[in-house]
C-alpha cells in the first residue's frame, strides 16, 4: 500500500494523526511524495495488466478506485515482461 497506493497512507495518516515511528519516516509523505507518486503511476500501468492476466480476468483495466479514483492519468501499459516474470514468480513462492 505505501508504495502502490501511496494516496491512501497520506489520508490516514491526516484524518488519525498518525506520527512515524521511526527517524524520517515522514519523509515519507513529506519530500519523497511526489517520486513516490510518480511510481505508483508507472507500475500501476503495468500491474493493471498482470493483475487481469494472471488473477482475475474480469478485471476491468484502469478501474482501481484507488489508483484512478485520484490519479486522473489511465494510461495503457506497454508490454513488461521482465515485470511480469517478477511478479509471477513472487506468487509462486
Amino acid at each position: 500500500m505505501l508504495i502502490d497506493h501511496p494516496s491512501i497512507i497520506r489520508r490516514l495518516v491526516k484524518k488519525f494523526n498518525l506520527h512515524p515511528t521511526h527517524p524520517g519516516a515522514e519523509k515519507f509523505i513529506t519530500e519523497l511524495a511526489e517520486g513516490i507518486d510518480s511510481h505508483a503511476r508507472v507500475i500501476h500501468t503495468h500491474f493493471d495488466h498482470i493483475w487481469k492476466k494472471h488473477y482475475d480476468s474480469s478485471y476491468q483495466l484502469n478501474s482501481c478506485p484507488h489508483c484512478y479514483g485520484t490519479m486522473k492519468e489511465t494510461l495503457e501499459a506497454p508490454s513488461a515482461p521482465a515485470l511480469e516474470t517478477e511478479v509471477i514468480s513472487t506468487k509462486n513462492q
